[in-house]
């Protein structure tokens, strides 16, 4: 009867561990599914923003910018001082930044901003967004170790954010207010649902974007304390 006894909870153990492990992989296995479907959809829609802008571009200056970025963008090869990572870069953030608590889930407005000189410098902003309305900047910037770590925390004004400023604030190269390279990407529900990448000098200086993008210039010059 003690064998019996002992039998019976060992196979209950089994079975528990079992199914809590196999709940661990259908986890993993979820957040894979999400990783990749998120990781595809962004990139493709940045490059439908930059097929739209160099096929609008009307200066040869411009059209070779457009051009540039698009080739550019199929290299997931990124230098940061000394650093070598086969890992772009947004997957890395979607690993170890969107997927956490903070944001997991919640809408917000991402703001990558390119730095371009003897190494390039990747920023990334992150504004949740309540109401239609933002006020408060998340930092992000890359470390020699290929990990995302936030630089600081920004209380600014409230300012007004919809997905349709993401339409018709392209200008034509050299006309723009923006001095890098910098995508606006809306984000709802663990999706992205909107996207525009506006290559130096061809974001409008004028609308709301224009705004938010005056605070971030502040902040990554350092000319903005953070809360």
């Amino acid at each position: 009867m003690k064998h019996l006894l002992i039998f019976i909870l060992t196979f209950c153990l089994l079975i528990y561990f079992e199914s809590n492990a196999q709940i661990v992989i259908d986890e993993v296995k979820i957040k894979k599914v999400y990783d990749s479907h998120l990781f595809a959809k962004w990139d493709s829609i940045t490059k439908q923003s930059l097929n739209s802008g160099y096929n609008s571009e009307k200066s040869k200056l411009g059209k070779k910018l457009y051009k540039n970025r698009l080739e550019s963008f199929d290299y997931c090869d990124f230098y940061s001082d000394s650093l070598k990572t086969a890992l772009s870069i947004r997957q890395m953030l979607i690993e170890q930044v969107l997927k956490t608590n903070l944001f997991f889930g919640g809408d917000f407005l991402l703001v990558e901003e390119t730095i371009l000189g003897e190494y390039v410098r990747v920023n990334y902003f992150l504004l949740p967004i309540r109401k239609n309305c933002v006020d408060t900047v998340y930092l992000y910037g890359l470390t020699n170790k290929g990990i995302w770590v936030l630089s600081g925390v920004y209380r600014i004004p409230q300012l007004s954010f919809n997905n349709k400023f993401l339409i018709n604030n392209k200008v034509a190269f050299g006309h723009g207010g923006n001095l890098h390279d910098t995508e606006f990407s809306s984000f709802a529900k663990n999706e992205i649902v909107a996207s525009d990448f506006f290559p130096r000098t061809t974001l409008s200086a004028n609308g709301e974007l224009a705004k938010i993008n005056n605070f971030l210039n502040r902040i990554s010059n350092g000319n903005y304390s953070p809360q």
